[in-house]
């Protein structure tokens, strides 16, 4: 490292050793540093690469939380290191570089101590302060907070006397940055782009001018002492043309930099700034030349500063918007400089826009026409600034030809106010904009007016048709009429203070003639000397009337109005008056308040301008003159006038008409005034269906007798019409008129519709109204509850309803109606009660009631309202959350739409429920258990009680429903509870023994102590009960209840003596005489038969020894359930609970402890597979359709899996399973099919292949090989299933796409498990089927229609590797699918997925060239690139390995077969290559795989030959490359036609005279010969030549070809 000296040109460093900026200068020697760590972590961070640098400053960071490695930081060696890279890094392009040295500096300086570290804070605290000016804000705030916490938290000693103390470095490092660095000397322009270095380079000198106007204030604010500035060294910096030239380039083009460009201003606004005395400030004042830096600024300024204002496109100059604000207060610093009070002591005689020359005026004209750039309000808050000091500012240039603003001269007045003010502001986004461009063009106004006065009335004209004009936009938003009046009172103060009310006149003449002019010809919008106004005419007249309104010129518009109505009265051949009726009712409405008897008179003449098409605008008007004071008659004679009119001209307009009335006449207090207008009402009134605006004239009248009536029937057709009449009856109604309609289907709909709006504070008082008559304001609430849809809320009528006026009763009996529908054996799979609902007796018939479901949205949203008392709400709430959850589980998948709510409906409720229970005392619960009399103080002791009521009712499926929810209470308290507390607890267990159903609640909940000698008395005396069951009568009621409470015992944790042994084998002998009863196979056994299942299954797994007797039992009730199964068909609970026992079973039975399982497997496989393809089962599942259905058939799936099936009993089944997989709707089940079926077919497909070859070698009659006994064909079913369209996508993810999707890739992949180990004669005879009907090609564009595979999320699941490599091939899990498991952590759409570019990894398997064929026919070449990729990535690598490793397998047995033979496989390139070697000469076939195998064919050369014509070797290498492009063979398949074709050849074999090949792609020999020439062919090329040619000539001797076989 070298050894600087102190003061060079941009040195940085002050402690012995040279800092610089630059790249080249000082670089440090990390291998000086002691640490070996260090120094690499310090070379790795003088890399050129950033991401290499900023790693090593993460791990720098690292190393400093290590203490062991502060001795290292300490080191001067690594400071030294540290202090000559710091400037180099802090100035880094990488924000996260910038950051973390910065960052770093901060660890140096706590490290290494605060006195140590000191004297190194003259070299980098210059570049560390420089980072809190960055650019970036981030990197900005970073480093503010490393040195905020490095001084100690004081703010003061960071922004101030840091500052002071280390000036002197601090200006140097100004300086060097300013004047010595460039964009060169920062960067290398080897390694760095051109706009990198300059963009780094502005960045530094951004930082370092505002380092700079940090310095400048605190001179001027006498932080830094005046002495310790070099002055002499500041106006040096300060006069540079290379700073001051980026004025120009910061703003132009490639270079723009707006950022610096602002920067640049604050500094000129800084320098050039005056003191609050109107002084020039302490800093300038002292700067050497001040003059001269002040003329160079003028001159670089207006020279380089040009801002062209954008019209192209609809943004304008936003660009400029970041600058606009902080450039004109710079201008202005710069134009009030000249004039401040001591600047003659700086001999400065002109001001800036004078010393800038005579392109001046020319650019203030290009500024001025850039306007606000959208950028803040505060912009024409400046502006007016600027202009006030430009009025100040004094010209003393002697040049004549300079001119720039005189607010003496009109023109400059018309340019800037009009031409470029006016015009910005129409185009001004919001009021807020409006507002202070309004104040700065009337200041603007002012300073021309002081010297123009009267000229300048044109330009106020137009001023004030842009304002009104502004006005007159329409709005509803109050802030905006807000603002729009404040701009109107600024605008009538202004012209107050400063106009003359006679000119005011005088210059709105012209208007108001205009105005009356363009009324009275019904002109839209108004024209006035070429100035054309936006708004339209209406809404200018409005706000100009509103303007006038306020500055004492009510006369004008009364002028205006009065002119109009004259015109209109005179002149009867104006038609249509539209604008004018709207400017009088305009004007009245304005001045409604001022005396206007003067307008009576058009009173009269009012409805002879009413027509059938001229009716709203008179209404208007008639309606306004309805608001004065004027005398009645004029009124009264107006109204009917019109009346009359309309009933002529428009009849059906009357409503409208009468409405507009409302609020003004009372037609039926004045119907002696009005006689006409009330029989009109009286008519109506008896109108059977009524119009909306006939139904709001009614309402308006509804105390009119009769109304009321047909006012019920008509609003009853629509929720608007409902509600409006609800809101209309709340006001104006009464309970009596109402009553009447109780009964009225009418009144239900509305108020059904009324509910909605509940929350509306109309509605919400009619039904407070209606709560008068409690019976039908429930029943009204009980209809709307039944008929809200999924998703309706019910928070509104919570909040009304307020715990009060709950239709319980109504809502009791609709759940416990609905509680019958529910059958109990399909709810035992899953419910809290578990099989103990065989207790209780229901029908089997399954009926849901979806109402129940919007109950439960109801009780939801009024148990959270948390303003219930009555007990019966949360009983009758927990009896609905318990529906609901059966709901769930019975209801038909395809009516099961919103499930997920349904479910969080039934959480909430129970949440709400139980929640209630929480802080409830245990012995209140206890005494539930026993029975005993609550007092009811409680609102959970109430609830308690009710809830025991119904668990004791003589209604058995409510006293079911009363225990599971009591389970759940129950579930509460014992969860948590220890033994000992449970032990001490006082449960009066043969009080319990007297209601099954609630002690079959008690034991689930308490099964954690069945350990507890508590329970041997009950356990002891349930298991006595079952032994006591003698009669045949009884085993269906006292045998079936002590069965399902004994087997409650069974719920333990590990295995216990549950049943005493000598006890356990008298209840197995018990139950087995139940079975061998003569109700054994009843229907009504079939009970008894899930619970002995039940029984058998928890005895085998909980009990600790088993009597044989258990085996025995369980063998025959496995055999006979399964058997009765085929006949049950809607008994699931029968199937499942089997099932479970036979998996037990079977699971044991592989551990040797089971001896029975030998005797039954034959009739148990039977059984098994019988109901797998049970069509009575599959038909009830199928209508059924729910959550029962898919646990009984999962656990069907689970066992047939499981358990070892033989393949001879697979195959008497082979039918069935055929028919699963094409019409079952169950996946799962079609999952087994297919699974069974690929057993099936692979060992069936092999005894094919031996058959087939052992009929080759038969010839029939005409000498030929005869096959025809033989079978070869792809089962129909299957071709069925693929060759019907598909009509799903596989994302559509509901239920039948997923059914159809499935069958048909299944399919596929069966019919692919037929080409597994065949010959490829075979393969050519199923793929000559499947191409009958383009069924391949189908498939194959199904799988890329439905397959994105370019999708990397995807893609990534098909990869065994965890990083792909976008070009690389990957290993992958495409060849690798097993049926019978598929992805069970992944959704079945995935499923789907894989199995269809399995199917394309199999077509390509065993269909290779098919495949190709269809490849290149693809027309779509991004669809082909894509799937080239996916193939050469994913399915290719395996292929190609695939047939290398076959050749390798086979190499040795072809070689042993043939001694000249030798077959060499490259696994590198992809080549095999054949090497015949006879009589000491080489022959050689080379077979080369391309990449993109086999979208591409394999190669077939022959380099070498040998003895063999040229056209016969090309035919042998030509055949050998069909045997795998066109039949889809094997490469060892075509080596062996090739070696074959070779060694026929020198054994004297004779070839086909068409191909050239002895022998043919069959393997058949030349055996047709032609009589006339001898010559021989293989029947396939001559059939192939008959065919093409059309005769049965010989190809070559032309004669007649007479058949012969050749022996």
């Amino acid at each position: 490292m070298s050894l600087g000296f102190e003061g060079s040109a941009g040195d940085l460093g002050y402690n012995g050793f040279p800092v610089h900026l630059n790249y080249f200068s000082s670089l440090p020697d990390p291998s000086i540093i002691h640490d070996p760590q260090m120094t690499i972590v310090f070379k790795s961070l003088m890399k050129k690469d950033a991401i290499t640098k900023e790693k090593s400053l993460a791990d720098l960071i690292s190393a400093s939380k290590v203490p062991q490695n502060t001795a290292a930081f300490q080191d001067d060696l690594t400071i030294i290191t540290w202090i000559q890279l710091y400037p180099k890094l802090a100035i880094d392009n990488s924000r996260a570089i910038r950051t973390a040295s910065h960052q770093v500096q901060a660890i140096f300086l706590e490290l290494v101590g605060g006195k140590a570290y000191s004297k190194y804070l003259k070299s980098t605290l210059p570049i560390w302060l420089s980072g809190v000016f960055d650019n970036e804000k981030s990197v900005a705030a970073a480093t503010f907070k490393s040195l905020l916490e490095s001084f100690q938290d004081d703010k003061d000693k960071v922004e101030n006397k840091i500052w002071v103390i280390f000036y002197e470095q601090i200006v140097n490092y100004i300086n060097t940055a300013i004047l010595i660095e460039s964009p060169e000397s920062l960067s290398d322009k080897r390694y760095t782009k051109e706009s990198d270095a300059n963009s780094k380079y502005e960045r530094v000198l951004n930082t370092s001018l505002q380092m700079l106007i940090k310095v400048i204030g605190l001179v001027n604010n006498g932080v830094i002492p005046l002495e310790t500035v070099n002055f002499e060294e500041m106006g040096s910096l300060l006069q540079s043309d290379k700073l001051w030239n980026y004025l120009g380039t910061s703003i132009t083009g490639d270079t723009m930099n707006l950022p610096l460009f602002k920067t640049l201003l604050e500094t000129l606004k800084v320098i050039f700034a005056s003191t609050s005395d109107k002084e020039v400030s302490p800093f300038t004042k002292n700067v050497d030349d001040v003059r001269g830096l002040y003329k160079t600024i003028a001159k670089k300024f207006i020279k380089l500063v040009k801002l062209k204002n954008n019209k192209a496109t609809s943004s304008g100059n936003i660009i400029y918007s970041s600058f606009i604000l902080q450039f004109w207060d710079t201008l202005r610093a710069l134009t009030l400089f000249s004039g401040l009070s001591d600047i003659k002591s700086l001999k400065i005689k002109k001001n800036f826009w004078e010393l800038g020359g005579n392109k001046s005026y020319t650019r203030f004209v290009e500024y001025l026409k850039l306007g606000s750039c959208n950028s803040s309000p505060t912009y024409y808050v400046i502006l007016r600034h600027f202009f006030i000091a430009l009025s100040e500012t004094k010209f003393k240039t002697d040049d004549e030809d300079f001119e720039f603003l005189d607010f003496d001269d009109l023109e400059d007045a018309s340019l800037v106010l009009i031409k470029i003010l006016g015009k910005q502001y129409k185009t001004l986004p919001n009021y807020d904009f409006k507002e202070k461009a309004v104040q700065c063009i009337l200041s603007v106004y002012q300073q021309f007016q002081t010297k123009l006065k009267q000229q300048l009335d044109q330009v106020l004209k137009v001023l004030l048709y842009l304002i009104l004009d502004s006005f007159a936009e329409k709005t509803i938003r109050r802030d905006v009429i807000i603002k729009k009046n404040d701009i109107m009172n600024e605008l009538n103060s202004f012209l107050v203070e400063v106009i003359p009310i006679d000119q005011l006149k005088n210059v709105l003449e012209d208007f108001n003639d205009s105005i009356v002019k363009s009324v009275i010809e019904n002109k839209s919008k108004l024209e006035i000397g070429g100035f054309e106004f936006q708004s339209s005419l209406i809404d200018l007249v409005r706000s100009y009337f509103e303007f006038i309104n306020q500055n004492g010129l009510k006369d004008t518009a009364k002028s205006v109005t009065t002119k109009i109505l004259l015109l209109l009265e005179e002149d009867s051949t104006i038609e249509k008056p539209s604008q004018a009726f709207k400017v009088a009712s305009i004007f009245l409405d304005i001045y409604k308040d001022d005396d206007l008897h003067d307008l009576n008179s058009f009173l009269e003449v009012l409805p002879s301008f009413i027509e059938s098409d001229f009716i709203d605008e008179p209404i208007a008007l008639l309606q306004a003159f309805t608001k004065l004071s004027i005398p009645k008659d004029s009124i009264v004679e107006a109204i009917n006038g019109s009346y009359l009119k309309i009933l002529m001209e428009a009849p059906s307009l009357i409503p409208i008409f009468l409405n507009s009335l409302e609020g003004q006449v009372d037609f039926e207090k004045e119907k002696e005034s009005y006689p006409e207008i009330y029989q009109y009402l009286s008519n109506l009134s008896s109108k059977e269906n009524l119009s909306i605006e006939e139904s709001n004239l009614l309402y308006s009248q509804i105390s009119v007798p009769g109304i009321f009536d047909n006012l019920v029937q008509s609003s009853a057709t629509s929720k608007a019409r409902s509600i409006e009449f609800v809101k209309v009856v709340a006001n104006h109604g009464s309970i009596s008129s109402l009553s009447d309609h109780f009964n009225s289907v009418h009144l239900r709909t509305i108020t059904r519709f009324a509910w909605e709006d509940i929350k509306d504070k109309d509605v919400s008082k009619f039904f407070e109204w209606l709560k008068s008559d409690e019976t039908y304001f429930k029943s009204s609430l009980y209809d709307y509850i039944k008929s809200a849809t999924d998703g309706t809320k019910f928070d509104d009528i919570a909040s009304f309803l307020k715990g009060k006026a709950i239709p319980i009763e109504t809502i009791k009996s609709s759940i416990s109606d609905a509680l019958r529908g529910i059958p109990v054996n399909l709810v035992s799979l899953s419910n809290p009660l578990e099989h103990n609902v065989y207790l209780s007796s229901t029908s089997l018939e399954l009926r849901l009631d979806s109402t129940i479901i919007s109950i439960g949205r109801f009780f939801d949203a009024v148990l959270k309202s948390g303003e219930i008392e009555d007990e019966n709400v949360y009983v009758t709430a927990a009896f609905v959350s318990e529906y609901i959850n059966d709901f769930l589980i019975l209801q038909n998948f395809t009516k099961l739409s919103n499930s997920d709510e349904y479910l969080t409906i039934r959480e909430d409720v129970m949440k709400s429920f139980l929640g209630l229970f929480k802080s409830e005392n245990f012995e209140v619960v206890i005494s539930t258990v026993n029975n005993e009399q609550l007092d009811g103080s409680s609102l959970t002791s109430r609830i308690l009680s009710t809830l025991n009521s119904s668990m004791l009712e003589s209604d058995e499926i409510r006293a079911l429903y009363a225990s599971r929810i009591f389970k759940r209470v129950l579930d509460l308290y014992f969860e948590n509870m220890s033994l000992k507390s449970f032990e001490d607890s006082q449960w009066d267990h043969k009080n319990l023994l007297n209601f099954p159903i609630k002690l079959s609640a008690f034991q689930l909940s308490t099964s954690r102590f069945f350990t507890s000698p508590k329970f041997d008395r009950i356990r002891n005396y349930v298991a006595a009960e079952i032994l006591g069951v003698r009669k045949e009568s009884d085993i269906l009621t006292e045998g079936l209840r002590w069965l399902s409470l004994s087997i409650n015992f069974f719920n333990v944790d590990e295995k216990v003596e549950v049943i005493p042994s000598h006890r356990l084998a008298m209840i197995c002998n018990q139950l087995s005489n139940w079975l061998e009863s003569g109700i054994a196979y009843d229907e009504s056994f079939i009970s008894m038969r899930v619970l002995l299942a039940k029984f058998l299954n928890g005895l085998i797994l909980k009990q600790t020894s088993l009597p044989d007797k258990v085996w025995e039992l369980a063998s025959q009730v496995i055999t006979d359930n399964l058997s009765t199964c085929q006949g049950e068909s809607s008994r699931l609970d029968l199937k499942f609970f089997t099932l479970k026992l036979l998996q037990t079973y079977w699971n044991l039975s592989k551990k040797s402890e089971v001896v029975e399982w030998s005797e039954i497997s034959e009739s148990v496989y039977e059984e098994l597979l019988d109901l797998f393809t049970n069509q009575a089962i599959k038909k009830f599942e199928e209508e059924l359709n729910n959550h029962v259905v898919i646990q009984s058939n999962d656990l069907l799936v689970r066992v047939l899996l499981s358990v070892d099936l033989p393949i001879e009993a697979l195959r008497e089944k082979e039918g069935s399973f055929y028919s699963v997989v094409s019409h079952c709707s169950f996946s799962s089940l079609k999952r087994v099919a297919v699974f069974f079926l690929s057993q099936v077919i692979v060992p069936t497909q092999q005894e094919l292949v031996v058959e087939y070859q052992l009929s080759k070698s038969t010839l029939n009659q005409d000498g030929e090989y005869d096959g025809s006994n033989l079978n070869i064909e792809i089962p129909p079913t299957l071709l069925e299933v693929v060759e019907k369209p598909l009509n799903h996508d596989v994302e559509d993810n509901d239920a039948d796409s997923s059914n159809s999707i499935a069958s048909f890739v299944w399919s596929w992949y069966l019919i692919f498990s037929h080409f597994e180990d065949i010959t490829y004669s075979l393969r050519a005879e199923y793929i000559k089927h499947l191409k009958e009907k383009d069924s391949i090609d189908y498939l194959l564009n199904y799988i890329f229609e439905q397959v994105d595979v370019a999708d990397n999320k995807f893609l990534k699941k098909l990869s065994l590797e965890e990083q792909v490599k976008p070009s690389a091939s990957v290993e992958s899990i495409i060849q690798n699918y097993d049926i019978s498991e598929g992805f069970p952590a992944e959704e079945f759409t995935f499923e789907l997925k894989f199995v269809l570019v399995h199917l394309y990894y199999l077509s390509l398997r065993y269909i290779g060239s098919y495949v190709q064929n269809w490849f290149k026919e693809i027309r779509d070449r991004q669809l082909k690139q894509k799937i080239e990729k996916f193939t050469v990535k994913y399915v290719s690598p395996i292929l190609v390995t695939k047939i290398l490793q076959e050749v390798t397998t086979s190499k040795e047995k072809l070689e042993k077969n043939d001694d000249n033979l030798t077959i060499k496989v490259n696994n590198i390139t992809n080549e095999i290559r054949s090497v015949y070697v006879i009589d000491e000469q080489t022959m050689e076939m080379v077979v080369k795989i391309p990449h993109n195998y086999p979208l591409e064919s394999v190669t077939v050369e022959g380099p070498l030959r040998l003895g063999v014509k040229d056209n016969q070797w090309k035919a042998w290498l030509l055949a050998s490359q069909r045997v795998i492009s066109l039949t889809n063979g094997s490469i060892v398949d075509a080596i062996e036609l090739f070696n074959k074709n070779v060694n026929l050849h020198f054994s004297g074999f004779e070839d086909c005279a068409i191909c050239y090949s002895i022998l043919h792609q069959d393997l058949s020999l030349p055996s047709k010969t032609c009589t006339t020439c001898n010559n021989k062919f293989h029947a396939a090329c001559l059939y192939k030549w008959f065919k093409s040619s059309g005769s049965s000539t010989c190809p070559l001797c032309r004669s007649t070809f007479n058949f012969r076989a050749t022996r």
